[in-house]
Formats: C-alpha cells, structure tokens, sequence
C-alpha cells in the first residue's frame, strides 16, 4: 500500500486511489481474497470422511455431452462497469471514513498508514 501511496508523492489519497489501475489491482486483489475465503469456508463444512458427501451423480446432467451445440457467454459491458463503479465508490468511502481523501503521502505518520490498512482489510481489500 506505502508504494501505490508513494508512487506519485504530491498527489493526494483520492487522486491515487481513483485511478484506473488501481482500482484494478485492489480490485483483482479484493475478487482473489474473497475467492480463497470461500474455498476455505467450503473445505472446512466438509469432511473427506464421510462418503455421502460424494452425493449421487446417476441423475446429474452437468456432465451431458451437447450436440454439438455451442453457448456463447454474453458479457455485459454495463454489469462491469457497473460493479467497477461500486468498487470504487466502496474504495473512496473507506478514505472519507478514515480522513484520508484529501491527504497527501508525504504529510502522513506511519500509524496513519497503518490504520488506513485496517481500514482497508476490515472491508476485505488487501495488498499483495
């Protein structure tokens, strides 16, 4: 986080954290944690002991070969941005919260730092 703060000194908190690549970065970052976390969440309600978690699959069509058929995915521009834009404004409310939107790097101690972090990893965005 100290390097995408650094990365231009001079420009304040809100100016950073509005730009297009990073709030790709957190954003990839944020879908990658939440990911895991679900992975985790899914491997610790099951247990490998118990076979009945194999289920029966006689009646499961998931697996069925199509005719040949192919399904194209419809991507929806609008969605996207959508969500993008409700990440960002998710972003920039974490920097009024804290106070920071209208800071600059350069002025900030390094408790400021580290609590605009807890501020970030209590809304699930972590740093790589």
């Amino acid at each position: 986080m100290v390097r995408l703060c650094f990365n231009r000194k001079n420009k304040t908190l809100g100016a950073i954290f509005r730009q297009k690549a990073i709030l790709s970065l957190l954003e990839k970052n944020y879908k990658t944690f939440q990911a895991l976390q679900e992975a985790c969440q899914k491997s610790n309600e099951s247990s490998f002991g118990d076979a009945s978690i194999l289920g029966d699959t006689s009646n499961d069509v998931s697996m069925d070969i199509d005719a040949g058929e192919d399904q194209d995915m419809d991507v929806n521009d609008a969605d996207m941005q959508e969500g993008a834009s409700q990440f960002k404004d998710k972003v920039l409310n974490i920097l009024k919260e804290g106070g920071f939107e209208d800071k600059r790097s350069s002025k900030l101690a390094q408790d400021d730092f580290l609590y605009l972090l807890s501020l970030f990893n209590k809304a699930g965005i972590h740093f790589s």
